[in-house]
């Protein structure tokens, strides 16, 4: 998302949105079964996309149609509610 130490790093809360929608997706996807963790690098450059049995290729095009749904969501973020996330 971001280069280190060149591009301003993503900001908090939009990297915390983005967690919560990619997420969501990710784990309601078809390859439900295949993914461990979708969450953000401690330095706010990009995200960290944990799989299991799933090759290169496909996992590029799951990232590339997941951040493509992210940026045209517009329904509720789930997990945004302070009971829910408390972040």
């Amino acid at each position: 998302m971001c280069t280190p130490n060149i591009d301003s790093p993503l900001d908090p809360k939009a990297a915390h949105t983005i967690e919560h929608i990619g997420a969501i997706l990710l784990r309601n996807g078809i390859y439900k079964d295949h993914i461990i963790y979708f969450g953000p690098m401690g330095c706010m450059t990009g995200f960290y996309l944990i799989t299991k049995d799933l090759e290169f290729e496909l996992i590029i095009q799951i990232v590339k149609e997941i951040f493509e749904q992210i940026a045209h969501w517009n329904r509720e973020i789930s997990g945004a509610k302070e009971e829910e996330c408390g972040n």
